[in-house]
């Protein structure tokens, strides 16, 4: 992040950022585009799609990174190309905060996030929840997910791994990977 931002701002700048561009999709005022049979604020998107919201993005040391045009969050994505030359994205790092005890968003927030960049379809399959220790800095939470659309698009590739790091201040990370089921 460049700039000093409520974190409840940044949550909803970036929920908020494509409606802005008129793709927003109901009942979640969320980020949404069409990419073949799936609707979608992030996840299973087309890099037409995503980029159409945040620009054509920078190369990364692995996956190109975009920034929020609206809150400056940094946001790197990573697009599966075996189905098309476009790709799919199939991995999203947000970076909220720079540090784990750097003012994070509440959970709350994470989740209507969480619920903005997934497909349309996506059902809460389950949750693990590892709390913070004495030792650590962070408690982390992991949700998979199950999208049929994305399924069709992704070489059957139907479950989203979602995994976000709560420390002292609130969540700061949230990370999505599309997997194979089981």
């Amino acid at each position: 992040m460049k700039s000093q931002l409520s974190r409840r701002l940044l949550v909803r700048g970036l929920i908020g950022t494509s409606v802005m561009y008129g793709v927003a999709q109901a009942p979640i005022a969320s980020i949404a585009a069409q990419s073949a049979e799936v609707t979608s604020g992030g996840i299973g998107l087309s890099r037409t799609a995503w980029e159409s919201v945040y620009g054509t993005g920078t190369a990364g040391q692995s996956f190109q990174v975009y920034e929020d045009p609206y809150t400056g969050a940094d946001m790197h994505a990573g697009f599966d190309t075996s189905e098309s030359a476009d790709g799919v994205l199939d991995y999203l790092y947000i970076s909220i905060a720079a540090t784990p005890t750097d003012d994070g968003i509440p959970v709350d927030d994470a989740v209507d996030l969480i619920q903005a960049m997934l497909p349309g379809d996506a059902n809460l399959e389950t949750t693990f929840v590892r709390n913070e220790t004495p030792g650590s800095l962070m408690g982390v939470t992991t949700q998979i997910w199950s999208s049929a659309g994305l399924g069709g698009i992704t070489a059957n590739r139907s479950a989203i791994l979602v995994q976000y790091t709560e420390g002292p201040a609130g969540v700061t990370t949230v990370i999505f990977n599309v997997q194979k089921p089981g």
